[in-house]
């Protein structure tokens, strides 16, 4: 693989994520409403088997490291519901 090849697509912010049993994902800034200064990265993983859709946020622990944290699970994403109207 070339040096200039990226995992990730910056037009669509979506992308691979090896290591999982997902390998889509979309990359998404929250902002807090009360403090618009706080701001964090959270990953959107979409699940195959059983379709599902996982939200982590990421957090700064000790020494820099980041760490993700499970938020949220949507189970059936696009079952009866789920973005209709």
């Amino acid at each position: 693989m070339s040096d200039t090849y990226q995992l990730f697509n910056l037009a669509t912010m979506s992308g691979v994520f090896p290591g999982t049993r997902t390998m889509v994902y979309q990359r998404v800034r929250l902002r807090r409403l009360r403090d618009e200064q706080v701001t964090a990265w959270a990953r959107l993983l979409w699940y195959d088997d059983p379709p599902s859709c996982v939200v982590e946020v990421e957090e700064r622990v000790d020494g820099g490291d980041v760490q993700m944290t499970p938020l949220l699970r949507i189970p059936d994403p696009g079952g009866a519901g789920f973005g209709s109207t």
